[in-house]
């Protein structure tokens, strides 16, 4: 949990600034997480207590979290599409005053192309006082125009010590690992950070995202009481594999 503690702060600090601030693009492939880091950041900016995280108690944090409060906007769209009305509807609340104002788009990748466009200019100029904060599974699933004017955020519980990780490093002890041996728990996690350092480093592609699904299921067979250590470390080295080759 420390990487979603980490991107929270994250999320208060950028909400609580006094200049404009630049969009935010954060991604998982979680939508439980996608919506529950977007409505942190809805009740972060109107909250009334103005702590250093929101009370959830206050009327307008209730307001923000039952999606009645004028100032927390969310775009959702219909049947998985976001589309231009949207976008207008939101430029028509944009040009009202307010204090602070946070617009989430929990799943950017259902924006069409057109609506896509139709937000660029209003990510390119934000108002002072209002923050966008969009969430997708992948940079591919949202138009490279998008992506391009966010700051990216990625959400994983394994990433929270990738600053001093080295993917070249690790590929070069990883190389000399046999399949057929035992394997230790830090050479798994190892090998997880790894498909998640390359998968950042190399962008999204469907063979990635695939990659993803196996670490997602190496998590399932090594997270409870005797799970299948060997079936997890199959699964990492094919995933490392299918990297080293894309």
């Amino acid at each position: 949990m420390m990487a979603v503690e980490k991107v929270q702060q994250h999320i208060y600090t950028w909400v609580a600034s006094a200049v404009a601030e630049q969009p935010i693009l954060l991604l998982s492939h979680s939508q439980e997480m996608r919506e529950q880091l977007c409505n942190t950041a809805k009740r972060a900016a109107v909250c009334e207590k103005k702590g250093d995280s929101p009370c959830n108690t206050c009327n307008a944090c209730k307001q923000s979290a039952a999606n009645a409060h004028p100032d927390t906007i969310s775009i959702i769209g219909e049947k998985n599409r976001i589309r231009v009305k949207d976008i207008s509807a939101l430029r028509s609340i944009l040009n009202t005053s307010s204090a602070k104002r946070v617009v989430c788009i929990p799943f950017a990748e259902h924006l069409l192309p057109q609506a896509a466009n139709a937000l660029l200019k209003t990510l390119e100029e934000p108002s002072i006082n209002t923050r966008f904060l969009l969430c997708a599974p992948s940079k591919r699933s949202v138009l490279a125009t998008i992506y391009s004017r966010c700051k990216i955020l990625f959400l994983s519980p394994v990433l929270q010590d990738m600053a001093t990780f080295s993917s070249e490093q690790a590929l070069q002890k990883l190389s000399s690992l046999r399949p057929a041996e035992p394997f230790e728990n830090q050479e798994l996690l190892e090998i997880s950070r790894l498909v998640h350092q390359m998968t950042i480093e190399r962008g999204a592609s469907p063979e990635l995202y695939r990659v993803s699904l196996r670490l997602r299921d190496y998590y399932k067979t090594a997270s409870f009481p005797g799970g299948n250590t060997k079936i997890a470390a199959d699964i990492l080295l094919a995933s490392l594999a299918v990297l080293r080759n894309t």
